[in-house]
């Protein structure tokens, strides 16, 4: 994720104007399925399948509002244990009194303070669970600061090594695009958005299961996901994973069916605007499929997004480890909802953000966002570091490699703000910037030398001071100022 940029380049993309109108909605074409499996071909780098899980949703993009089953299967790889914690990510946005909110003061580099209750938060409702197999009902209880966390007890043990699994029915109400999830008029990016469970820890007893606040990310076991969505048929699709079915439903809908291995997250977005640009990344010799999603009015960018993530792609696992899926998707988000959705990784599918027409030639914004989003793939999607506690190694370590790749495919001067031709471009002066060896015109002329003569205190000008009186004897007039 980054922050500082996705903040430029909303201010960028809201002084260009507003947006245009797109016409009316259309039912799009059936999608066909991908035709590939999930990883890679020729693939070997493989994860401990811990967390699995199987959603059926559907969104009604008039409430902004997902109604979904799930089922959990997980292994036990630590201590037996009759208590599961979940994760509940939505209710940080439930209202003004959650951690995430109070610690963000209502602002995570967009805007929500002050928001309605009305229409505009979000939360999560989880309305039944079950132990597969058992009509027995279970309750997941909320611990810790806010309802981000809930404790789950199960009526046996889960021994060392077994395999449990659960049903959950659940609702979630996306809020305002906010923190990296929800929804901006037509466009939905769903994310964080399912009940979650947590890992345990390294000595096998405990639980990481932090509640959510503005200054961490996530943290989960890999696994497979199987998800089936169920949309307006007007709507345009793209989410983690290959998607491996697509047929129209009763009522105007259509359902998709998407399948991703050796992830530990699954986002999704849907716009009934989108369009999509494809291109290929070659990784040992076989094809990474990498797509694109945008407005029409972004089509120029997507070519300069596309064209780095292939570059990343490549790169990056040419200098650490092959990319092992087979497909990349990167989202651009419409400019209203750049500032929330913009500049966020999730497996196989990342959010870009730089889009604006007074982006000069050179500036390579865009190119920077979606360089880190698809970088986190090997920080964050294949080290999978705990970044509650070590952010570091996602955040700090993808920089490092973001810079290195910059430097090497747009020139030694590359970087995110340089002018035409890839030269720096100076802070003071937007010229060239002294940084290649060329003056900067401010700083080109001659050097100020000091006098040997030192000036008497008494003869240096100063100005003249105005009068103060103290409070108790100021005479009456205007406020702040003696009476003349």
């Amino acid at each position: 994720m980054v922050g500082r940029t996705v903040l430029v380049c909303t201010a960028l993309s809201l002084l260009a104007g507003c947006g245009p109108d797109h016409g009316a909605i259309r039912v799009r074409p059936l999608p066909p399925p991908d035709g590939t499996p999930a990883r890679r071909a020729g693939a070997t780098l493989t994860a401990d399948r811990i967390a699995s899980y199987r959603i059926a949703a559907a969104l009604d993009p008039t409430a902004h509002l997902i109604t979904a089953t799930e089922t959990l299967t997980w292994t036990n790889r630590g201590a037996p244990t009759r208590t599961l914690p979940f994760h509940l990510y939505l209710n940080a946005f439930k209202n003004e009194t959650t951690l995430f909110m109070r610690s963000s003061r209502g602002q995570v580099g967009d805007m929500m303070r002050g928001a309605s209750a009305t229409g505009r938060w979000g939360w999560i409702d989880v309305t039944s669970v079950k132990v597969a197999g058992d009509a027995t009902p279970l309750a997941l209880v909320p611990s810790g600061p806010d309802e981000t966390v809930a404790t789950l007890a199960l009526p046996t043990e889960v021994a060392t090594g077994a395999t449990i699994s659960l049903d959950l029915a659940f609702t979630a109400q996306l809020p305002e695009v906010f923190a990296r999830t929800g929804f901006a008029g037509e466009f939905h990016l769903v994310a964080q958005w399912f009940p979650k469970i947590g890992v345990r820890t390294a000595d096998g007893v405990g639980w990481e299961c932090e509640p959510l606040h503005a200054f961490t990310e996530f943290y989960a076991d890999f696994g497979t996901y199987d998800v089936e969505l169920t949309v307006p048929n007007t709507y345009v699709v793209a989410a983690t994973g290959v998607l491996t079915g697509a047929v129209d439903a009763p009522g105007g809908t259509r359902t998709l069916t998407y399948r991703a291995e050796d992830v530990h997250d699954f986002a999704w977005m849907a716009d009934p605007h989108m369009e999509v640009r494809t291109g290929t990344a070659t990784v040992d010799g076989s094809p990474v499929a990498v797509r694109v999603y945008h407005r029409p009015e972004h089509a120029d960018f997507a070519v300069r997004h596309l064209d780095a993530a292939v570059a990343t792609i490549e790169k990056f696992s040419a200098w650490f480890v092959p990319y092992p899926w087979s497909t990349m998707t990167v989202i651009d988000p419409p400019l209203d909802a750049v500032a929330g959705a913009g500049g966020m990784e999730y497996p196989t599918f990342v959010t870009t953000a730089g889009d604006s027409a007074l982006v000069r030639p050179g500036m390579r914004l865009p190119e920077y966002v979606t360089v880190h989003e698809v970088g986190h793939s090997w920080f964050g999607g294949l080290l999978a570091s705990n970044e509650p506690v070590e952010a570091w190694l996602d955040e700090g370590v993808d920089d490092w490699a973001d810079a290195r790749l910059m430097a090497e495919v747009w020139g030694p001067r590359g970087s995110a703000s340089t002018g035409a031709g890839g030269r720096p471009i100076c802070p003071r002066c937007a010229g060239p910037s002294p940084m290649i060896r060329r003056p900067c015109p401010r700083r080109s002329r001659a050097p100020r030398t000091r006098s040997s003569t030192v000036t008497p205190m008494a003869s240096r000008r100063t100005p003249p001071r105005r009068a103060r009186w103290p409070p108790s004897s100021r005479p009456s007039g205007r406020s702040g100022s003696p009476r003349r």
